[in-house]
């Protein structure tokens, strides 16, 4: 009897492990730097961390598989279009932000403003708009590492699930989400939910236009919305 059984690709197998690793090192090191938070100046450096971690493995693993980075959307050619229709499908989640802002501030009028980008200075001792600029454009950075991590992870699993003979749909998206928002935790299980919304939103869009350039645009757009003109506490 002939076998029908697919061959699956070695090159996602061995991402995922590497990627099983890095999220197991995740969850050992986080009773330590629960044990040094107090002696941070700010839980950013501790996401920054894991950030370079899984951004490092997804990024190693391309360079060493020898994998087509434009399989994963990872390519400048029509950049222009990209990142218009990244603008447009990302406009609705900017406004229901702004709505959202809008609302806290009307049944909470004496505490925000419905545009405060000095928010994210608060707390931080001498602080200036050139701050304010180093910030933001360290949040775009970040922003497009995350991503980097997101359409690699992604990417990987839609092809094993399609080497494999497996019906992908929503199974790639959805597992990757919950990875993405588990490395979360370290800020706070409420961080961490509201982390996998906006998520799913960038999960699909990614699969809807399998262009890493529009994720990480749309990711970084929304978050200096957020953080860097509206003011919203994270």
């Amino acid at each position: 009897m002939t076998s029908t059984t697919r061959p699956i690709s070695i090159s996602p197998a061995v991402f995922l492990t590497r990627m099983l690793f890095a999220l197991s090192a995740y969850l050992a090191l986080l009773p330590v730097f629960e044990s040094i938070r107090t002696t941070l100046p700010t839980d950013s450096l501790i996401s920054f961390f894991f950030i370079l971690l899984f951004f490092l493995v997804a990024w190693s693993s391309l360079a060493k598989d020898g994998s087509d980075f434009a399989a994963f959307g990872m390519t400048l050619r029509g950049w222009p279009r990209q990142l218009a229709r990244s603008l447009r499908l990302t406009s609705p989640l900017l406004l229901l932000v702004l709505g959202l802002k809008w609302y806290y501030v009307g049944t909470h009028p004496e505490k925000l403003e419905l545009f405060e980008p000095e928010q994210v200075l608060k707390g931080v001792g001498g602080a200036s708009w050139i701050h304010w600029v180093l910030f933001a454009g360290t949040y775009v950075l970040l922003s497009f590492a995350q991503e980097l991590v997101r359409c690699v992870t992604q990417g990987s699993l839609a092809r094993f699930y399609r080497d494999s003979g497996e019906p992908d749909r929503w199974r790639s998206l959805v597992v990757t989400n919950m990875v993405f928002a588990a490395t979360h935790v370290h800020l706070s299980a409420w961080f961490a939910l509201m982390a996998f919304l906006p998520g799913l939103f960038w999960g699909w869009l990614y699969q809807h236009e399998r262009s890493y350039l529009a994720v990480g645009f749309s990711h970084a757009l929304v978050g200096c919305w957020a953080l860097f003109v509206l003011g919203v506490p994270a």
